[in-house]
């Protein structure tokens, strides 16, 4: 996946690998919610090595993001719902 910022508006748009260009998704309003989002993630995958309870943490880590900015959880198949659905089923690391 290709990350890149719309510079008129600041949007953060994803590039899914294999796609033509114009199957092009926005993935955060702004790089703020990038950053964001990337933090509250690295702390998500943390907690998951932890042992603490996995569907809690799922939902933690959505409701924080959603409340920052609903975008990245808007589709149900968005990158981020696809990435957390691959560390739970332990097929991708952090």
């Amino acid at each position: 996946m290709v990350i890149a910022l719309d510079p008129a508006d600041g949007k953060v748009y994803a590039f899914p690998e294999g796609d033509p260009l114009d199957a092009y998704v926005q993935l955060h309003r702004d790089v703020e919610s990038l950053a964001y989002t990337l933090l509250a993630f690295q702390e998500f995958a943390d907690a998951c090595r932890s042992g603490a309870d996995l569907d809690q943490l799922e939902t933690h880590f959505k409701e924080k993001i959603n409340s920052f900015d609903p975008i990245p959880f808007a589709a149900e198949e968005s990158e981020w719902t696809r990435i957390i659905e691959e560390i739970l089923e332990e097929s991708w690391s952090a």
